[in-house]
């Protein structure tokens, strides 16, 4: 078993998932500033929209981590020494 190899396919794997993530998260974004821009929405009401959207995206996702084993011990750790 080639050790280097397995930590290098491991991190190509994590970051296709993370890539993959943050993509998904872009045209959901995107989807949904098109509704509103579709909706005939003022710029203040975009802006104010888009800013509430993406607040509960962020906290609807912190919440999908800290359900994780290892978003929980990160937490742990973020709480041990703060950040």
């Amino acid at each position: 078993m080639d050790i280097g190899k397995t930590l290098r396919d491991t991190a190509d794997q994590h970051n296709c998932s993370r890539y993959q993530g943050s993509m998904f998260a872009l045209k959901e974004a995107t989807t949904h500033i098109q509704s509103l821009v579709n909706e005939k929405e003022t710029p203040n009401q975009i802006a104010i929209k888009i800013t509430k959207y993406l607040v509960d995206k962020v906290n609807e996702y912190k919440m999908l981590i800290e359900s994780t084993d290892m978003g929980k011990k990160m937490k742990d750790l973020e709480n041990k020494y703060g950040t």
